[in-house]
């Protein structure tokens, strides 16, 4: 399909899901509807669909593929609108495709990234179409050797990578950056905070600083695609190769409902 000159997704104003997929079906799709109503609402574009035919759409779109696992991207945007950066799009519409998912096992190694994020910016809590900053910290990332960049903010607490949710384990506790430190509220992210209670495992959401992070005895990122993906290093100190918690925790997402 062909997108106009006018249309507000190529000025960021746009927003989207990338959905897994297993067997043929969705994973998590009431969550991922969830955070793009509320993503929707919050920049005043509306969503024309309901549930159902949002997911109806979802399905079609797996099942027009050859393949049993994979993804879905989701595109919401806010639709065509007269020039101006104050200009309200109007008729917004969405775009699926589907791909293929090659499995990232591989732990991870991790930098800081070079310049530090302001936690008030409400951009950092919404999934848009504009990925640029990600884009620059990743690239920098791999020109050092480094698989991905981790931000922090300017009050120097550490934030999610350019993909993915961070998480620590220390002392039998499993710590992930508050959403008041300005990060995207992953899918994953939910569903270990909400689980690893259920399961007796002490997880809080809290403020991570550069020294947490060195004396963690483990670190993982979770993202909605990837799943669970170790942190072998960051900024090239090593961590352990083998948890308990972590091992527990990634049981847990393997056995989650998903549906």
């Amino acid at each position: 399909m062909s997108i106009a000159a006018n249309d507000r997704i190529l000025l960021g104003e746009g927003l989207f899901e990338t959905i897994r997929f297993e067997n043929r079906a969705p994973c998590y799709p009431k969550l991922h509807w969830q955070r793009l109503q509320k993503s929707a609402t919050s920049l005043n574009i509306s969503i024309k669909l309901t549930y159902q035919e949002w997911h109806a759409k979802i399905a079609q779109c797996i099942q027009e593929t050859n393949l049993d696992s994979g993804g879905v991207k989701i595109i919401l945007s806010a639709g065509e609108a007269p020039r101006g950066l104050e200009a309200i799009g109007k008729n917004p519409y969405f775009i699926f495709s589907a791909f293929p998912l090659k499995p990232a096992l591989n732990a991870l190694n991790l930098i800081s990234a070079e310049w530090r994020r302001d936690p008030k910016n409400p951009v950092y809590r919404l999934k848009t179409t504009n990925y640029l900053e990600a884009i620059l910290a990743r690239k920098k990332a791999l020109a050092q050797g480094a698989d991905d960049a981790l931000f922090f903010n300017t009050d120097s607490f550490a934030t999610e990578t350019t993909v993915a949710n961070l998480f620590i384990i220390k002392e039998n506790q499993v710590l992930t950056p508050s959403l008041s430190c300005g990060l995207l509220p992953g899918i994953l992210r939910r569903r270990i905070l909400d689980i690893c209670p259920l399961a007796g495992i002490d997880c809080q959401e809290t403020y991570i600083d550069y020294k947490m992070i060195m004396n963690a005895e483990a670190v993982f990122v979770t993202n909605a695609l990837q799943g669970i993906r170790p942190v072998a290093s960051f900024e090239a100190v090593p961590f352990a190769n083998r948890n308990a918690l972590f091992s527990y925790v990634q049981l847990l997402i393997k056995n989650d409902d998903k549906s």
